[in-house]
């Protein structure tokens, strides 16, 4: 990992302000890691993504991450914080990269959503387009009852609930 100079960061920065937030992630991965290419990086899990930006949040910041929010019952400001190394995937944890699930009597197989996933998002029109955009990307390939093959339009909404 190479860390970005103040410059750089700068740069990503401003051109962070007018793009969606999953672009920003590849901006600040990208400048991090620029032996990868940007479908390289696109198509990591958001995860292994995130564990990334994470690394470089440290050597920037430090390993602590504070955060403000309002009290849900009062509205005053509450503050907190907790280690980066709490929420980070370690760089040794590996994960299969294809996924399984049975629900109703439907075999589906699946990957995560990674960063590219999220950047296709930012097209959708609402939550509704959204999600199946995210369903159809990421569905590897799914099944019936019956063993028949099915596109991810005719999954049950129960299956796609449990997915």
């Amino acid at each position: 990992m190479r860390v970005p100079s103040a410059a750089e960061l700068l740069d990503i920065w401003e051109a962070g302000a007018r793009v969606p937030s999953a672009r920003r992630a590849l901006l600040l991965v990208g400048a991090a890691y620029p032996e990868a290419s940007e479908e390289e990086l696109a198509a990591l899990p958001v995860g292994r993504r995130d564990a990334r930006l994470l690394r470089l949040y440290e050597q920037l910041f430090g390993g602590e991450l504070t955060f403000v929010v309002p009290c849900p019952a009062c509205g005053e400001p509450l503050e907190s914080s907790l280690r980066t190394s709490d929420v980070r995937l370690s760089s040794d944890e590996t994960f299969d990269s294809v996924h399984a699930l049975r629900a109703d009597g439907y075999e589906v197989s699946f990957r995560l959503p990674a960063g590219g996933d999220l950047l296709a998002l930012a097209e959708s029109s609402d939550t509704r387009s959204a999600r199946s955009t995210l369903l159809h990307r990421c569905l590897i390939g799914a099944r019936n009852p019956d063993g028949v093959p099915v596109e991810s339009e005719s999954l049950p909404e129960a299956v796609i609930d449990a997915l």
